[in-house]
């Protein structure tokens, strides 16, 4: 199934992005970050389900929060780690609302991040114990896990920017790389949402071949998140205006049963890689 991520619109409210999306033709949608809260945003969710007869999946910061924060599910600030596990049990009480079968949270981080940073250069240095904060993720995980039920509780892996690199002396995030996932994954049975994008940045702050890894990470997923950069950042750029990643999915025998656009652009643009994803999947399939 290949999805578009609700954060592809600009739109204050999610009741909004759907009916853009609907009206363009797109039924399947993967619900993240990107609107605001209001009473009612969720029973909007499940009447529209409904209504438009569409297939939602939810997405770490969706429903967003009526306080704006940064999710870490391995902060050590007490407070932090609550409001988390708290905005993850309520994501996952809706999935259920809606019939959705697995929901996507990212990997934690060893500092807390302000809003203002997000997918930025991070201006705080400390970090706190990576030991600690893999414990402290573990336990979270195993929380939500247990709530889930039958709902699949997807790990995406982070980014690490060639200046958030520079910056510190120790990755401040967990799960960037395939070493990295293989060692959380001793801690918990997890599965893997691959972000190919975030993988690439991530290759290239830390010197390690990307596609080396994704040809690892990748035999490790069935659900992953598309788009382009340039190889320094996030940018949530068109797919089909990088040559790297067209190369590689090119290059695929086998697609992951979810793939998600996560494409910041007109929707003509987002149109265009979907129909490339469309085509290559069937000639493959």
């Amino acid at each position: 199934m290949i999805l578009i991520s609700s954060s592809c619109v600009n739109e204050y409210l999610i009741k909004n992005v759907i009916m853009r999306l609907h009206n363009e033709g797109f039924s399947n949608i993967e619900l993240s970050g990107g609107t605001n809260y209001y009473d009612g945003i969720c029973e909007d969710i499940i009447a529209l389900k409904e209504q438009l007869k569409c297939n939602f999946i939810l997405h770490n910061y969706f429903p967003p929060p009526k306080k704006e924060f940064v999710l870490n599910l391995a902060s050590l600030d007490t407070e932090i780690f609550d409001m988390t596990i708290d905005h993850y049990l309520k994501a996952i009480d809706l999935s259920k609302k809606i019939s959705s079968n697995c929901f996507g949270i990212h990997a934690g981080f060893l500092i807390d991040i302000h809003t203002g940073e997000i997918g930025k250069t991070l201006s705080r240095k400390n970090l706190s114990d990576r030991d600690k904060a893999m414990e402290t993720f573990v336990k979270g995980y195993k929380i939500l896990q247990k709530e889930a039920e039958d709902i699949t509780l997807y790990i995406e892996n982070n980014v690490l920017s060639c200046e958030n690199k520079k910056k510190f002396k120790e990755n401040p995030f967990l799960l960037t790389n395939a070493d990295e996932y293989f060692e959380i994954k001793k801690e918990i049975n997890f599965p893997l949402l691959l972000d190919i994008a975030h993988l690439k940045v991530s290759s290239q702050s830390q010197g390690i071949d990307f596609y080396q890894e994704f040809k690892i990470l990748s035999k490790e997923s069935d659900y992953w998140h598309v788009s382009g950069n340039n190889g320094l950042l996030d940018q949530n750029a068109s797919v089909s205006s990088d040559k790297t990643i067209i190369n590689l999915i090119e290059k695929q025998t086998v697609f992951p049963e979810l793939l998600t656009i996560e494409v910041y652009d007109s929707l003509p643009v987002i149109k265009k890689d979907v129909e490339f994803f469309e085509t290559i999947t069937e000639v493959i399939r």
